[in-house]
């Protein structure tokens, strides 16, 4: 709250730093941002969100800003019986921000760990008793990294641009602000990876904010994420992702972005199993979250393991049905099932949720051509060629509609670019699809380039 009603981002910013601290809490189960959030607008019932996040007490509370003066209260409730657990108030100005966040945090787990806020202090190896860590010193970059978060969570284009813009300010008036680097870093991995930018101008760039990051502060689990993705989809250094995944989980095991990813990853690397369980594992801490939940469909797409794939994709989409992407994923895994009709219906739902894509369209042009409409296919395909000269066009699934039309030259030529051009979604290459062409010398020496582990 504020006078001028203009601070959500910086209430959603605090509410989210307490968040990660609190998952952090051995034995402690904090459902993710996407989650957590859900609630914010529509006061539900306390025991239908204890139900729907699987809880047994919800924090909430608000803030106050004006000028540099906060105020800040909070509660913890129990869901079943609607018993205030806790509640306090606390005052400060911008300089305690931290001090103000960490004395939550501690007071939380602390009464969550022995039962009292005012108990004794807490067991080591706990957040609660872990030592306080400034981020930064300067107000002004702080503000402006939540004003970064804020709109990197917004996920659009136009958003990701106005989050490149906050954290490059913030690091403008402090370039030893880890955070802001990885925030940064995470935003030039998410511009690549929806194809806003073309890889080399959103990894390479993401790449290098994610190693500052961690020179600065090795324990930014963000710069962790951030490094392995970048690792993985643009520079192909499987171990170094492997390790940056694993210490991203070693300091947050309860982060369902990294666990998101790290699915994506194992599923590149074949290892079908540990990646559907990372996808489940991801979805039970953000329940509520349509990426996340259509990461569980992607893992069963990839194992081809198809009537699994079609409900989750299903299930996404009940939960979220302005989300466009599942729409696409269903209509490839339907059309492989035999159901061309269905099938079509939700590739062309995906079109004109997300129009003007590249890679929904792609996606729609494999659909229509395995729905034997190869003329169709072939003229969004052929937009798609004039268009790659000037916009990220993915030629990873430009390469499966010409697979499906019986075009493997041409499949292979765009396979070529796809690795040329270091596409974040080559890296499947390895999955359901790619039969026709799997014998072939070049895509033989595509396999070569990428280097998977093993091969």
């Amino acid at each position: 709250m504020s006078p001028r009603g203009d601070q959500e981002y910086f209430s959603d910013g605090l509410a989210e730093e307490l968040l990660n601290a609190l998952a952090r809490v051995p034995g402690l189960r904090v459902p993710a941002r996407t989650s957590s959030f859900a609630f914010k607008e529509r006061k539900g019932n306390l025991r239908e969100i204890g139900r729907t996040l699987n809880v047994e007490a919800v924090l909430e509370g608000s803030v106050r800003k004006q000028d540099d003066q906060l105020r800040i209260t909070a509660q913890l409730i129990e869901l079943e019986s609607g018993f205030h657990l806790w509640s306090a108030t606390f005052d400060g100005d911008m300089e305690d921000v931290f001090a103000l966040q960490e004395e939550i945090a501690r007071s939380v787990a602390r009464l969550l760990e022995t039962g009292s806020a005012e108990a004794a202090p807490p067991r080591a190896g706990s957040a609660a008793g872990s030592p306080s860590r400034t981020p930064t010193g300067h107000i002004e970059a702080y503000d402006l990294y939540l004003r970064g978060r804020y709109a990197l969570n917004q996920r659009t284009q136009a958003s990701l641009s106005e989050a490149l813009s906050y954290f490059r300010h913030a690091l403008e008036l402090d370039s030893a602000y880890a955070e802001a680097h990885a925030g940064l870093a995470a935003t030039h991995n998410l511009r690549a990876l929806n194809q806003y930018v073309r890889p080399e101008e959103g990894y390479g760039p993401g790449l290098a904010a994610a190693r500052r990051a961690l020179e600065l502060d090795e324990t930014v689990v963000d710069g962790h994420a951030a490094l392995a993705m970048a690792l993985y989809l643009y520079a192909w250094d499987w171990e170094g992702a492997e390790a940056a995944f694993l210490r991203a989980l070693e300091l947050d095991s309860n982060n369902a972005r990294t666990r998101y990813f790290h699915s994506m990853y194992l599923s590149a690397l074949r290892e079908n199993e540990s990646a559907i369980l990372e996808a489940r594992h991801a979805a039970r801490l953000d329940p509520l979250s349509p990426p996340v939940n259509m990461g569980v469909g992607m893992a069963y797409f990839h194992a081809d393991r198809l009537p699994e794939a079609v409900a989750e994709f299903r299930r996404t989409i009940a939960d979220a049905p302005d989300y466009f992407f599942p729409y696409s994923w269903l209509g490839l895994a339907e059309v492989q099932l035999g159901n061309a009709e269905a099938a079509v219906e939700a590739a062309r739902r995906g079109v004109a949720l997300n129009p003007g894509s590249p890679l929904t369209g792609a996606m729609l042009a494999e659909v229509l051509a395995r729905a034997g409409q190869g003329e169709e296919a072939r003229e969004i395909l052929a937009g798609l060629d004039a268009r790659a000269g000037t916009e990220p066009v993915s030629g990873t699934y430009v390469a499966r509609a010409w697979i499906a039309l019986g075009e493997g030259e041409r499949a292979l030529d765009w396979l070529e670019r796809a690795v040329r051009w270091r596409e974040g979604q080559v890296i499947q290459i390895r999955g359901p699809g790619y039969d026709p062409i799997r014998l072939e010398p070049r895509f033989r020496r595509l396999l070569d380039t990428l280097a998977f582990p093993g091969s």
